[in-house]
């Protein structure tokens, strides 16, 4: 309730939320995924050679997954960085939470593990 606008119904939302679905599923579920997929499996790789910790890809989605290091990681140094190269993850405690879309490419993905890799 904390964030409720205090109605139940938002009519000028529904036609853009509709929009949005029907894209959604032009493109496919599937689709979506797999190019997820695509565009974070190197990146996820060099990740885990230079010793970040992802959980294993059949517990995990292409879309939505966390990195954590064994090494703490100065969270100002990493949020400047991130900035820095206007790149939006969210950090969530130890974790960064990355969720990759069709929006995003391989390069995006270059850029983070770059950036990842300078704040160990």
């Amino acid at each position: 309730l904390r964030y409720s606008v205090g109605e139940q119904s938002n009519f000028i939302l529904a036609p853009m939320a509709l929009t949005s679905i029907e894209q959604i599923n032009r493109w496919g579920v599937e689709n979506i995924q797999e190019y997820c997929r695509s565009i974070t499996d190197s990146a996820i790789t060099r990740l885990l050679e230079k010793g970040f910790l992802l959980e294993e890809s059949s517990y995990r989605a292409s879309h939505f997954f966390g990195i954590r290091h064994s090494r703490q990681i100065d969270p100002k140094k990493l949020k400047d960085a991130l900035n820095k190269s206007r790149i939006h993850v969210s950090i969530r405690g130890d974790a960064i939470r990355v969720s990759p879309h069709v929006y995003n490419d391989a390069q995006d993905l270059n850029r983070l593990v770059k950036i990842l890799s300078g704040v160990i």
